[in-house]
């Protein structure tokens, strides 16, 4: 399914799209504040807006309330953030849990946060795949 389609079946307009110029030559596209797409600018703004609405939709990886905790935390020292993880812990006499592990580039660091059920967060994250800033939207 392109963006068009996706627009159409969830009830988008076209005219309910923000289209935002960055000084990196990207053109960013949001409905309702939220960043749907971006694109890289060409010569003229239809014939982005074109590219843009036939590119395959890819949903988020994180919702608003995890990519803003995740950016809060990881801000002081993203600089040095190499990717970060959804990993499976398998415990022997309970319930298996997930943690959310952010890698350095150092290689020689992780931090690592609480146990959660896999049901209630981060649930667009695959597991043990490691994801770079840039693919979460951070």
């Amino acid at each position: 399914m392109n963006n068009a389609e996706w627009m159409v079946q969830n009830g988008y307009k076209f005219s309910d799209i923000h289209v935002c110029y960055e000084l990196d030559k990207t053109v960013t596209f949001s409905l309702n504040g939220a960043i749907v797409g971006k694109a890289s600018y060409d010569n003229t703004c239809l014939a982005t807006f074109k590219a843009w609405l036939d590119q395959e939709h890819k949903e988020p990886i994180l919702n608003d309330s995890e990519k803003s905790y995740l950016s809060a935390v990881t801000k002081p020292f993203r600089d040095r953030v190499k990717h970060i993880e959804k990993v499976y812990a398998d415990h022997l006499y309970s319930e298996p849990d997930y943690y959310i592990s952010i890698r350095f580039n150092d290689g020689n660091h992780d931090m690592n946060f609480p146990y959660f059920d896999e049901s209630h967060m981060y649930e667009c994250m695959e597991i043990n795949r490691p994801y770079t800033l840039e693919e979460l939207g951070l």
